[in-house]
């Protein structure tokens, strides 16, 4: 299993926009990924945490290149300011 966490600073208020965003649109089912959990950081309102759960590394990676991603990541622009990949392990 290979686990991916993501964390997005998004415009200020915003962060209920990108869920929303992510949950309308799909992204996550899209992803096929064995497993995914989307949330606002407690301790920053202005950080969406996308964390994924993937068969292998592999499979994530054919995520990465997937256009639906990149449609999707060209929607989340509006909002999103930066990304950080926090971190990326296999177990």
């Amino acid at each position: 299993m290979h686990i991916s966490e993501l964390q997005l600073r998004v415009r200020p208020g915003t962060g209920e926009d990108v869920v929303a965003y992510y949950r309308q649109q799909g992204i996550l089912d899209a992803a096929d990924c064995l497993w995914s959990h989307l949330a606002i950081d407690d301790s920053d309102p202005d950080v969406v945490l996308v964390i994924t759960g993937w068969s292998d590394e592999a499979q994530m990676t054919r995520w990465h290149s997937d256009p639906r991603r990149a449609e999707a990541s060209l929607g989340l622009a509006a909002w999103v300011c930066s990304v950080r990949d926090v971190s990326s392990r296999s177990c």
